[in-house]
């Protein structure tokens, strides 16, 4: 009987343990930070990243900065255009669940 009911209870606790692992794989944030780095390495087989930020000028000197940046983006083909703004969109999107997240996780602190 013992046997039977360990059985039943290893074959239960795969399958929970399964879900659970299925549900981190596929969260939203996940799959965000997966589109985030398929699009960052995409971007990198067609742009030297080394001679971008070799030609950037500093961040603190904003104008040029902005130039800069909408300059390299406007010159650059197609495809890398909608590469750059699916990152970009992908970027928001999770640090948007990681606040989400961190909020969620201090107000649990909080009722605890």
């Amino acid at each position: 009987m013992t046997d039977i009911s360990t059985q039943l209870k290893r074959k239960v606790m795969r399958r929970v343990y399964s879900v659970y692992a299925l549900r981190i794989i596929f969260s939203r944030t996940a799959l965000e930070g997966g589109l985030l780095l398929v699009a960052g390495v995409w971007i990198a087989s067609y742009v030297s990243l080394g001679n971008v930020l070799l030609n950037m000028p500093s961040p603190a000197e904003v104008t040029s900065f902005i130039n800069f940046a909408k300059s390299a983006f406007t010159q650059t083909e197609f495809i890398v255009q909608i590469l750059t703004l699916l990152a970009l969109s992908a970027l928001v999107l999770f640090v948007l669940d990681i606040g989400r997240s961190i909020r969620e996780i201090s107000l649990r602190a909080k009722s605890a």
